[in-house]
């Protein structure tokens, strides 16, 4: 199986070269649903076939098992959210490139979304590196 072999890779690779891994929670299932979805027939079908929940399942399995941490991070509006003044850019759409209509911000639009969703997994947890150690604390269970 193609996609369980890629999993598998890119699982391995991730765990075997990071000890922090922050991971967006990727909503595939509210994505395609028809009634709402502004995706194609063909990509909807292509988000399901991969298989995401599975892919985070293994990934956090295989983490565990090795010592990583995996952060699940909600990545509503990272794409769309300016990273210096906090402006929400409604009609980006497709745009692959981000620029902010309020203070110009640019930046490629993955990259923008990549760097929102670290973030927030930043602000919303507290990182403890120590020799051989990385303890994650979820911002609601600090004291």
């Amino acid at each position: 199986d193609l996609i369980k072999d890629c999993h598998n890779k890119s699982a391995s690779f991730l765990v075997n070269n990071y000890k922090l891994i922050f991971l967006p929670t990727f909503e595939t299932s509210e994505m395609v649903v028809k009634s709402a979805r502004k995706l194609n027939k063909k990509t909807a079908r292509n988000l399901l076939n991969w298989s995401h929940y599975k892919f985070r399942q293994h990934l956090i399995q295989m983490a565990d098992r090795n010592g990583v941490k995996v952060v699940l991070v909600n990545e509503s509006y990272t794409s769309k959210t300016c990273p210096k003044c906090g402006n929400i850019h409604e009609k980006l759409g497709g745009n692959k490139k981000f620029q902010c209509p309020e203070c110009g911000f640019f930046l490629p639009r993955d990259w923008n979304g990549a760097r929102n969703i670290m973030i927030r997994a930043l602000s919303a947890t507290t990182i403890r590196f120590s020799p051989g150690a990385i303890q994650v604390i979820p911002a609601d269970e600090q004291v």
